[in-house]
């Protein structure tokens, strides 16, 4: 092969790289993206027994809100026994402003079409989402998934996962808390957490946030089931308590992230006392006293030396939980 054809050669395949990389850098690089479209045809919706939308192209059918378009959706209000499903494979962004969604069969939040969805937290707001006993998951998602903003998000996986996006979960703000039968975040490419206040609870091997993330997550696969109504913290090496919690439901796995993990030593403790307000499973200020700390295997301090920090076996045998694999 003469070598003007070996050139050419290398200079194609340098192209493909770069062409690669170009469409996949968005994703990790530029993922703290505000949502800003001047042009966008602001949708509201309000939730309740008679549903009401400012678009006619919002289709409502035995409770459940079908959007058939792309846009800024803002939603407020409660919805019971409902769903609601994105149709379009344009761009969604979804505003939720003290949202309650429940269903007793299926999840609450399905994106059926669009390749990126953006569920925005307003500010001061607490939304919470439930699904039913047919649920492969409480918000599901067939394109990549953006959770952002400064509020709140309660998600009751009663079923099955909590979060499940076939594309990227990126977490950009907001404080978030997932409580899962199964998996609280269930994602097929890559989970990036940047920002904000994350807890996950549930029963199963969780996805291990990419080291691209901006801000460091702890991931925990214990031994032993936590009860229900057990207290948590998280304390630093020199004993100080961080962020405490209270555990909705029976778990053995465990997703911390939060701004206060830096590089160091920690510590999880259970059984603590807190005199603070209760909000979403989370307690917000008061004081913090007692506790005993969690062991996995011999080891009851745990360290951030990365972005994702695993402690605990990687799999879980979820035939019978209570055993490792």
């Amino acid at each position: 092969m003469s070598k003007k054809k070996i050139l050419i050669i290398i200079i194609a395949i340098l192209l493909i790289i770069i062409i690669g990389l170009l469409l996949i850098m968005p994703i990790f690089f530029n993922n703290n993206l505000e949502v800003i479209d001047n042009n966008a045809n602001i949708i509201d919706i309000t939730l309740g027994t008679n549903i009401k939308s400012s678009d006619d192209s919002v289709k409502i059918n035995n409770n459940n809100i079908y959007l058939n378009k792309g846009g800024i959706y803002n939603l407020s209000g409660i919805l019971n026994n409902g769903t609601i499903f994105i149709d379009t494979s344009a761009e969604v962004t979804l505003n939720l402003n003290n949202v309650t969604i429940t269903n007793q069969g299926i999840g609450t939040i399905d994106n059926r079409k669009s390749n990126k969805v953006i569920i925005n937290l307003s500010e001061e707001s607490n939304n919470i989402l439930s699904d039913g006993s047919k649920s492969s998951a409480t918000i599901k998602s067939v394109g990549d998934l953006f959770i952002e903003g400064s509020g709140n998000l309660l998600i009751y996986a009663n079923n099955n996962n909590g979060i499940n996006t076939n594309g990227n979960l990126v977490i950009n703000g907001g404080t978030i808390y997932v409580t899962a039968k199964n998996d609280a975040f269930s994602v097929i490419k890559e989970l990036l957490i940047n920002s904000g206040k994350v807890i996950g609870i549930g029963n199963n091997t969780m996805k291990m946030p990419n080291e691209l993330s901006k801000q460091s997550t702890f991931l925990f696969n214990f031994s032993e089931t936590f009860s229900e109504n057990t207290t948590f913290s998280l304390t630093d090496n020199r004993n100080d308590y961080l962020f405490s919690f209270l555990a909705l439901r029976d778990f053995k796995t465990l997703i911390l992230s939060h701004s206060v993990l830096k590089e160091g030593s920690y510590h999880i403790l259970k059984d603590i006392k807190c005199n603070g307000k209760l909000e979403n499973g989370i307690y917000i200020d008061g004081d913090v006293s007692g506790g005993e700390r969690i062991y996995i295997g011999i080891a009851d301090t745990f360290a951030i030396d990365g972005k994702s920090n695993w402690y605990g076996k990687k799999a879980i045998n979820i035939t019978n939980p209570d055993n490792f694999i």
